[in-house]
């Protein structure tokens, strides 16, 4: 008999972390083209030490006082942020996750939130599991700004760069 996560982190861990985020050219080794930029791992290992009671590694959220996962506290947890699309833009936290990706669900969000909001514990379950399948999509509001003013815009030049795989 196959046996399933015991607890809501290895939940998150098996349906969130590992397919979404600890993939090759994200977060799922120091050799990650883009460790530099956010120092975390978040591989089956590693993944809780390097979330819960962290600092965030992006400036504006450690000057916000935020930490990757602040237990009790989802709305100081950088993790939250970057998964709950539809307040993300509040603040320049970086871009939501994960990149290039589809975008958690609903009720994914809403389990990590439970999970975070119970202290985010590493053993125990503290949500209901069935969060994890709800299909219902985050719903992103854009703002369209007007085109400015013919005369008073400006052209810039970028030069050819690399994109990694499912970046684009």
């Amino acid at each position: 008999k196959e046996e399933g996560p015991s607890s809501s982190f290895e939940l998150i861990q098996s349906r969130i972390l590992t397919p979404s985020c600890a993939i090759p050219s994200c977060h799922g080794s120091e050799a990650d083209a883009t460790f530099n930029e956010h120092h975390l791992i978040l591989s089956a290992n590693s993944s809780y030490d390097n979330l819960v009671d962290v600092p965030a590694h992006n400036a504006n959220a450690l000057a916000d006082g935020l930490l990757r996962v602040k237990p009790r506290d989802a709305d100081a947890s950088l993790l939250f942020h970057k998964l709950h699309i539809e307040d993300h833009h509040s603040s320049d936290y970086g871009n939501p996750m994960p990149l290039g990706l589809q975008k958690l669900s609903v009720g994914q969000v809403q389990y990590i939130q439970l999970w975070i909001e119970a202290g985010a514990p590493k053993t125990g379950f503290v949500a209901d599991a069935a969060l994890m399948d709800d299909v219902k999509k985050q719903e992103e509001e854009y703002v369209s700004l007007p085109p400015p003013p013919n005369g008073t815009g400006f052209q810039v030049n970028v030069e050819p760069f690399t994109i990694a795989p499912n970046f684009e």
